[in-house]
């Protein structure tokens, strides 16, 4: 029984092995056809009517507030472990 179990477990093996070369072979197949494809510009590219500008306003008080936060749980846990200590 237990070779029958080996037998059946090296069959799936292989088939799935097949099946995922036979996928490989199509892909390959698909790429050739392609590379004989000519590629043809539908529309030219729209250039932006004004550069876009980063809010520097709000990252700086983005850092200073995250800044701010996390210097504040670092003192809250140096006291604490200081206290235990």
């Amino acid at each position: 029984m237990d070779k029958d179990q080996t037998r059946t477990r090296n069959y799936e093996s292989v088939q799935k092995n097949l099946a995922d070369l036979k996928e490989k072979v199509t892909e390959v197949q698909m790429d050739s056809n392609l590379q004989g494809a000519t590629l043809q510009l539908l529309s030219p590219a729209c250039l932006p009517g004004a550069p876009d500008s980063t809010n520097r306003l709000l990252y700086v008080g983005a850092g200073l507030g995250t800044g701010l936060v996390l210097g504040i749980i670092v003192v809250g846990v140096t006291k604490a472990i200081s206290l235990i200590l």
